[in-house]
């Protein structure tokens, strides 16, 4: 069994292939790997630079996937059944017809990287037009979570201190908007009834 220690000296000696890796079996390993960086414990550009190229290599991989025979007779008995008919036209409409939108969107939904990457094997036959929209969709989420994680790893407890005096004051106005409708409620209730 692999201990945190072992896990930790691998991290640190080999941070392109722990990176490349977590790119591989997805963007939520990524983005710890990016949060760790914001302690200094791997370079942040090896993360993004390798971590693409891992999530680029998986998605590459289910996109062939989805072009095999198998997956398209799949893809077409379902598009014939009549209770994935709704499922079908939800997932059409996100895209107007296209994948570019719900590639871009299964990127920050957990769960769903797998399912729009077959998607868009079906829609798209040129891979080099899904390897562009793929890239673009990846580097979307490398360009809004990167940064949150290097930020989670340097330490939100500064960040969660002004958030909690943020919440605590949106609680005071909040009690103070709860008072001024009781006072309303009342002044009309018993104040202003006619003599």
């Amino acid at each position: 069994m692999i201990t945190i220690k072992e896990l930790i000296l691998a991290l640190i000696e080999q941070p392109v292939l722990i990176s490349l890796i977590a790119g591989i079996f997805g963007e939520d390993y990524v983005l710890l790997l990016m949060v760790l960086a914001g302690t200094g414990t791997i370079a942040f550009w090896k993360i993004i630079v390798f971590g693409f190229i891992g999530v680029m290599l998986h998605d590459i991989v289910v996109y062939f996937m989805g072009r095999t025979e198998m997956f398209s007779r799949f893809f077409s008995k379902q598009k014939e059944k009549k209770r994935h008919k709704k499922k079908n036209a939800w997932v059409l409409s996100l895209g107007h017809g296209g994948y570019i939108v719900p590639m871009i969107i299964s990127k920050f939904i957990y769960g769903t990287r797998v399912f729009a990457t077959l998607y868009a094997s079906q829609r798209e036959r040129k891979f080099s037009k899904f390897f562009l929209i793929n890239s673009g969709a990846v580097l979307l989420w490398f360009a809004v979570m990167a940064p949150v994680g290097w930020f989670a790893g340097k330490g939100f407890t500064k960040l969660l201190a002004v958030v909690n005096t943020i919440e605590k004051v949106l609680v005071i106005l909040l009690a103070l908007i709860v008072i001024y409708f009781v006072i309303h409620f009342i002044y009309k209730k018993f104040m202003n009834k006619p003599s």
